[in-house]
């Protein structure tokens, strides 16, 4: 039973200020670090620290084997990383103020450089009893997850970074609230013995992301609440 991985790698370059930068604007940072990250590859050291067999998928750039090895002492196992000559491996440029509010370029780089046949050469050894894990910093998740699901695994899709382009939806598909967009009537729960339901409409986040389903920022912990007489 083990944990295949098709997940990001990235080099984080965390630069330190005071504050953060206007619109064209140069700023000294108060410091620097470098450091092993991508969601994916963050994905694999913590289901190898938790225990699990793990075996990451992704590429990185010609040069940088002290990404692989920092993997593969944190107990991930690296076969199936390839290293493309032609791509530089993925990094993050992130800006750190003094409040702790940040700004993150992300350089995908050879995250989303890998062909379905490096994909399909790295998933021979999945079985019934694995499962794979993907996420939306790499190409190539579909014909990961239909060789795994071929094979008998279990997929397992971390939505993250969440993305979704406006022209994807169905047009009419979110413009009535009681009529989907084939005109049959939206499934509904009443309220009966909940007398009030709370719902939270912010988190404690450091980042504003424009695609989030919620309003995010450091100071923002906002409730609100819905009564059954407004249901």
């Amino acid at each position: 039973m083990a944990i295949w991985n098709l997940g990001s790698i990235n080099i984080d370059h965390v630069y330190r200020l005071d504050r953060l930068p206007g619109p064209g604007e140069t700023l000294a940072s108060t410091g620097h670090s470098l450091g092993l990250g991508g969601k994916g590859a963050n994905q694999s050291i913590a289901a190898a620290r938790a225990g699990a067999m793990t075996h990451h998928l992704g590429a990185i750039g010609a040069g940088d084997d002290w990404v692989i090895e920092r993997l593969r002492h944190a107990g991930v196992c690296p076969a199936a990383i390839r290293q493309l000559d032609a791509e530089v491996t993925g990094h993050a440029i992130i800006l750190l103020d003094a409040r702790a509010e940040n700004m993150i370029v992300i350089h995908p780089g050879a995250n989303t450089a890998l062909k379905a046949a490096d994909i399909a050469a790295a998933l021979t050894g999945i079985g019934p009893r694995d499962t794979l894990l993907i996420q939306n910093e790499t190409n190539g998740q579909t014909d990961a997850a239909r060789i795994a699901r071929r094979a008998g695994a279990r997929v397992i899709y971390s939505a993250a970074p969440f993305a979704v382009e406006a022209d994807s939806l169905p047009e009419g598909k979110f413009t009535d609230p009681d009529v989907t967009a084939d005109g049959s009537q939206r499934a509904e729960v009443p309220l009966l013995t909940l007398e009030t339901l709370w719902l939270c409409t912010g988190t404690l986040c450091n980042l504003a992301c424009a695609t989030c389903y919620i309003e995010s920022s450091p100071t923002n912990d906002a409730l609100v609440y819905l009564t059954a007489e407004h249901a």
